[in-house]
């Protein structure tokens, strides 16, 4: 990654993640935080909020889009917390 954060290299997104990830990108806005020690760490994305970003779209495969986007966030858990 470069200094904004840019990906060094493109990368395609399969069509069949595309909605997953458009829904997973518009709940940035709803990271939970906790104070671990003298800094602030991920700890997850707030439900409630993810639930309310779903519903706003009426997407149909709701629970699916849900199930990929905990993929995404445990994922992102593990990357983000490792430092």
């Amino acid at each position: 990654m470069d200094a904004v954060g840019k990906p060094d290299e493109d990368f395609e997104i399969w069509p069949e993640n595309d909605v997953s990830l458009g829904i997973f990108l518009r709940c940035t806005t709803q990271f939970l935080y906790r104070r671990n020690g003298d800094r602030e760490q991920i700890c997850g994305i707030s439900y409630p909020g993810l639930e309310s970003i779903l519903r706003i779209h009426k997407l149909d495969n709701q629970a699916d889009i849900f199930e990929d986007i905990r993929a995404m966030e445990l994922a992102i858990l593990v990357k983000i917390n490792e430092s």
